[in-house]
């Protein structure tokens, strides 16, 4: 069954079941109570022939015929007024229905002005019945109802333009059948109460009425509820069969603040989180597939060379003790860098693991980095570093090791890839930052090579031929990104390195 259907049948059984519950509790009512006290007006209203009934329904036609207007003529007499007040009343448009109601309860009438007859529909036996027995009962004087073994009447007196008017229902015993016959000789319809025709009627009228309301009304709201209701599923339901063909390229179209639009925005966003998973395994894949090539050319490289030399040795070219100890000393530097390009892939798997854990230390940046510079002179020789400090004072918490590393490696590149050596290292501050700065004098790098300088294994050098494992600078952008900060490169007569650090919140000695 479907969700409208079985909202619609809901919401018929909501309304359904308690009027079923109260026609029972009704019934059960009745059923105790009923005899004593419902069926004597029941019985009232049956009574002598249905007087009561008869006389609800002369009421109702009293009033109406007594709204009628009729002025009196400018230059005519009283009987000109009584004349225009009888053909009013023999022009109510009433009177056919009145006819049909009394007649359907055995009773005739008829309409009287100043006591004489405007319209009437009795039989001459009713006539002299009455006037025999109960005098004038149409004289128009008040309300009447009497009856004795034979019948019954029922008038009442009303004004019009100031006329005395009576309208009286007559029914005789003996005629009742008579009256009732159709043009065969059979017996009529069974005679029906006033309670019958208009209390029961009206009350059936009001329950279909209700029940035909309750339905209509349950059909367009429920329609309402199920597209409020089926719409969103449909969107979710949309949306799921194009995640499972692989499509995350899509946007819910569904802005309403309800309950459906929470599950939908949560949907959205899972949609937006999977589509983000799926694009950064991708570029995990490009990434194990570069890396892949990369140490497959950076081994193969030194591999070919080891194998050179040692075919070399093994076969004799090598004829002098100095060609062999040249051919030894090529190989211990291919296996040097083989155990450096290890290394480095050792530490970049480290850095790139979310579990590793710096170990910073608050330091003052500039005498830090003044004492870097003179170990790395003191080592290596062939660069001509220089140092400008404009950060005095200046404080970050950095792990010494790791940044030393990333200094090392912008040194390292510029030696390899710079010109004459030069290489300035610069230190500034600003809006709580701290800028380190490498520059060195070389060619620097083609422009559209540097958005991707920092990616591992990338080289500049399209034939990959420079020395160098390619993992530098991809080592320090790890590393500089672990300490919250950032690193960039331009070309500025040269190639410039810019590493960008949050500086601590106060300094050294405060």
């Amino acid at each position: 069954m479907t969700i409208r259907n079985r909202l619609i049948l809901s919401n018929i059984l909501m309304i359904g079941i308690p009027l079923l519950l109260a026609a029972l509790f009704a019934a059960a009512t009745y059923h105790a109570y009923g005899p004593r006290y419902l069926r004597p007006v029941l019985e009232m209203y049956d009574a002598e022939e249905g007087v009561y009934s008869v006389q609800n329904i002369l009421y109702s036609y009293r009033d109406e015929l007594a709204r009628i207007d009729v002025k009196p003529p400018e230059d005519g007499g009283d009987d000109d007024l009584k004349d225009r007040v009888k053909e009013a009343v023999r022009s109510f448009p009433e009177l056919p229905r009145m006819e049909r109601e009394l007649a359907g309860m055995g009773y005739r009438f008829q309409i009287t002005v100043e006591g004489e007859a405007a319209w009437h529909n009795l039989t001459g036996e009713e006539r002299r019945y009455f006037f025999k027995n109960f005098n004038n009962p149409f004289d128009g004087r008040g309300s009447l109802t009497m009856g004795d073994g034979r019948g019954s009447v029922v008038s009442n007196g009303f004004k019009i333009g100031g006329k005395d008017c009576a309208i009286s229902a007559i029914h005789l015993k003996e005629g009742l059948k008579e009256g009732l016959k159709g043009e065969e000789g059979t017996a009529g319809p069974r005679v029906r109460s006033y309670f019958e025709r208009y209390i029961v009627t009206l009350g059936a009228a009001f329950l279909a009425f209700i029940l035909v309301t309750v339905i209509a009304t349950d059909l367009v709201l429920s329609g309402r509820v199920s597209r409020m209701i089926l719409r969103p599923l449909g969107i979710l339901n949309e949306g799921t069969r194009r995640i499972a063909g692989g499509d995350l390229d899509f946007r819910l179209d569904y802005e309403r603040e309800d309950e459906f639009g929470a599950v939908c925005r949560e949907f959205e966003a899972m949609r937006a989180r999977l589509k983000a998973s799926v694009e950064e395994r991708l570029r995990y894949e490009a990434y194990r597939k570069d890396l892949i090539v990369g140490v497959s050319h950076d081994l193969r490289t030194p591999l070919t060379s080891i194998k050179g030399y040692a075919e070399g040795l093994r076969d004799g070219i090598a004829e002098t003790e100095e060609r062999r100890q040249r051919y030894c000393a090529a190989i211990h530097r291919r296996a040097l860098d083989m155990e450096a390009l290890v290394d480095s892939l050792s530490v970049l798997a480290r850095l790139e693991d979310g579990r590793f854990h710096y170990r910073p230390e608050r330091v003052d940046v500039g005498a830090w980095l003044r004492q870097v510079v003179q170990e790395y002179r003191a080592m290596e020789g062939r660069l001509r570093l220089s140092i400008e400090d404009r950060c005095p004072g200046a404080v970050a918490e950095l792990d010494l090791q790791e940044m030393r590393r990333v200094l090392v490696n912008l040194f390292e590149n510029s030696a390899r890839h710079g010109g004459a050596g030069n290489v300035r290292v610069l230190c500034r501050r600003g809006d709580g930052r701290i800028e380190i700065s490498v520059s060195d004098d070389g060619p620097g790098v083609p422009e559209e090579d540097l958005p991707r300088l920092f990616e591992s294994f990338y080289r500049a050098d399209r034939s990959r031929t420079s020395p160098g494992s390619g993992l530098g600078l991809a080592i320090a952008r790890q590393i500089v990104e672990g300490h919250g900060g950032t690193i960039r490169a331009y070309n500025d007569g040269g190639l410039t390195v810019v590493i960008d650090l949050p500086e601590a919140d106060d300094r050294l000695g405060q």
